[in-house]
């Protein structure tokens, strides 16, 4: 299907595959990608690129490993300094000047030639026009009710585990705190938490403080519930219980309240304050440290 996005292209045809060219057409329909700067490395402690892209960015299609290469993404812009009293929190009804969606996929030039092209242009459309009343599948948007379960069905996470940049792992099954790479071909169990750490050749992430057991991890999301519930499973009965905390933001991605979650071995609970008259959601910025070995297995809202 890849292959087909190229079958508009007038630098290709048919003929070029045959002797003596053998040439193929482009496998891949991207022409360019959004690439945030200083984004392969994070820190949870700092104000770098990475965890600002958490609070701005909503990945809905990418091709490198951390954030290098967002093919598809939308892109949020705070409220402007006149809208905003620098001495006050934003109001938090106060609308934001909108999104951004950057595609990369030269969706204009394949529009009318390539079926594959009408159909991501026509979803595209369909999307921006999607308010968070308007269906449950918008990326980064939780009602109560609904669960998240990392690493074994993406769907339910909704995009907002961007890419490792989160500190978010995923954990192959069977789970072994000592595996370093993966099992290839097993499936996922759950996410772990990790970071600082960088990429290497092959994109594997290198955790550039080995020595550390503890690890990091920054999630940030829109939800109308008033309570969020974590389940994760330690590595030992002795392991350090996680410690948690919810952010909450306001239109101009500013922190005006910070909720310390309860947690024990196995479950963290958050309550979130009343909305405001008007609110129908919030933004929150989940913020976990744990041990490397804790395994993350859902998200309740309710």
């Amino acid at each position: 299907m890849l292959a087909a996005w190229n079958v508009g292209n007038p630098a290709w045809t048919p003929s070029h595959a045959q002797p003596p060219r053998r040439a193929l057409p482009v496998a891949s329909p991207a022409v360019f990608g959004l690439t945030l700067p200083s984004t392969n490395t994070t820190s949870v402690h700092d104000t770098s690129s990475a965890m600002h892209a958490n609070r701005h960015v909503s990945v809905l299609a990418g091709r490198g490993m951390g954030l290098l290469g967002m093919v598809v993404s939308e892109v949020r812009p705070p409220v402007s300094a006149k809208n905003a009293d620098p001495d006050k929190r934003a109001d938090a009804n106060t609308p934001t000047p909108g999104s951004i969606l950057v595609c990369g996929l030269a969706l204009v030039k394949r529009i009318g030639l390539e079926p594959v092209a009408d159909l991501m242009a026509l979803n595209l459309v369909e999307y921006s026009t999607m308010t968070p009343s308007g269906g449950s599948s918008i990326p980064g948007r939780f009602a109560p009710g609904e669960v998240i379960s990392w690493g074994t069905n993406y769907a339910s996470e909704k995009g907002v585990a961007l890419s490792p940049t989160n500190g978010l792992l995923i954990a192959p099954c069977p789970f072994s705190a000592t595996c370093q790479l993966g099992n290839l071909g097993e499936r996922a169990c759950g996410r772990t938490v990790g970071g600082p750490y960088t990429f290497s050749f092959m994109g594997h992430t290198v955790d550039l403080h080995p020595a550390n057991t503890s690890g990091w991890a920054v999630v940030s999301l829109h939800t109308s519930a008033t309570t969020v519930r974590l389940l994760h499973t330690p590595a030992t009965p002795s392991a350090a219980v996680p410690w948690v905390t919810l952010a909450l933001l306001d239109g101009a991605f500013r922190v005006y309240h910070t909720v310390q979650c309860l947690s024990n071995r196995t479950v963290t609970v958050c309550s979130l304050p009343r909305f405001e008259p008007g609110q129908a959601e919030a933004h929150v910025e989940c913020r976990i440290r744990a041990p490397k070995t804790t395994l993350f297995r859902e998200v309740h809202f309710a």
